[in-house]
């Protein structure tokens, strides 16, 4: 009788050791989502890559100091069998790894550090995340996708899951929490459900990786005045439909409680041209540089055309019952930008004039 019941208790023990959740349960495997940065890299950059990310899911809470504003990730790149010459190119894999992968949200800058007293080379992760409550975040996140995607099925299209995904996540969360460091991830759009065009373009990756869909995360500007003409610094997404590249901009077809358009999604390249730009405001291109991705996608010379059957029907029931401009304040007719029409039945949507 005690023999059994102590091959019970570590049968009980080591289930619960060997099987323990991880982060990286909750992080979809480099081989089952398009990664664009990966994809671009050496046989012996992938191998950084990956061990890289790795160490970054099993961080440990090692900042005791008070002094200390971060958790310190080692890379023992040697014991791995990786090799370089030039820092720069760890610096590099930082970038892209903060580029292709939303859930790695914990890393604090993407600046390489070096330790004399190990001679390692170390990342660093915010100061206020632990193992423990990563791991919930995650869980968090990947129980938002799972409500968010829940009407997807195996036998849709690419086009159906993109649009799915796109208006289900503008119901989710709003437009806000600027003062709040996890505005710009997917904490900020899954989690607090408040983030800035950076969190919301990040969340759209996240959900597209988990969903099957190839998608990026786009920086640069984003035109908000024609008179004057007038820009600001923003982050969007290219997703591919049917082997084409199209335009996606969560924040500028929602944000907004009750609102949910169609003005940036699945646009080529008049659209893009118009309103876009992959630089920065003070001319740096954050998406194509020595530290980042050799290239991204060309994407369509043309708007991704629709299916008839899904298309945008006016409900000739449905009347326009108030015009509003892009900070809520009504106005007689529209105007040249973005608008937010109201209908008689609740329902809103933004137009782009």
């Amino acid at each position: 009788m005690k023999k059994h019941l102590l091959l019970i208790i570590l049968s009980v023990f080591f289930s619960t050791t060997m099987y323990a959740e991880s982060a990286s349960d909750y992080v979809t495997p480099i081989g089952a989502c398009y990664r664009h940065g990966y994809n671009q890299l050496t046989a012996n950059e992938k191998r950084m890559y990956e061990y890289m990310l790795s160490q970054f899911l099993v961080f440990e809470a090692n900042a005791d100091d008070y002094q200390d504003i971060v958790h310190r990730v080692y890379f023992d790149f040697y014991s791995q069998g990786i090799s370089f010459t030039d820092p720069n190119d760890v610096t590099r894999m930082l970038t892209i790894l903060n580029r292709d992968i939303p859930e790695l949200y914990i890393m604090y800058m993407t600046i390489l550090r070096y330790d004399y007293s190990n001679y390692m080379y170390y990342g660093r992760v915010v100061k206020q995340s632990t193992p423990e409550s990563y791991l919930s975040e995650l869980k968090q996140c990947a129980a938002a996708y799972d409500s968010i995607s829940k009407n997807i099925t195996p036998e849709m299209n690419e086009y159906d899951k993109a649009l799915i995904l796109h208006d289900k996540f503008i119901d989710w969360a709003d437009y806000g929490g600027m003062t709040n460091p996890d505005a710009s991830n997917i904490k900020g759009s899954f989690i607090n459900k408040k983030a800035v065009c950076e969190g919301f373009a990040r969340a759209y990756l996240y959900l597209c990786q988990r969903a099957g869909l190839n998608c990026i995360y786009v920086t640069g500007q984003l035109k908000t005045s024609d008179s004057p003409e007038t820009w600001g610094n923003h982050a969007w997404n290219y997703v591919q439909i049917d082997g084409v590249w199209y335009l996606v901009d969560i924040t500028a077809d929602g944000g907004f409680p009750g609102v949910c358009g169609h003005v940036a999604f699945l646009k080529g390249k008049d659209y893009y041209n118009a309103n876009y730009k992959v630089t920065y405001v003070d001319g740096s291109n954050g998406n194509v540089n020595t530290t980042s991705y050799k290239s991204i996608p060309e994407i369509s010379d043309v708007d991704y055309s629709f299916p008839t059957s899904l298309s945008n029907q006016t409900d000739e029931k449905k009347q326009i019952v108030g015009i509003y401009n892009i900070e809520g304040q009504r106005i007689d007719a529209l105007q040249k930008g973005v608008n937010i029409i109201r209908y008689s039945d609740g329902s809103a949507e933004k137009v782009l004039r």
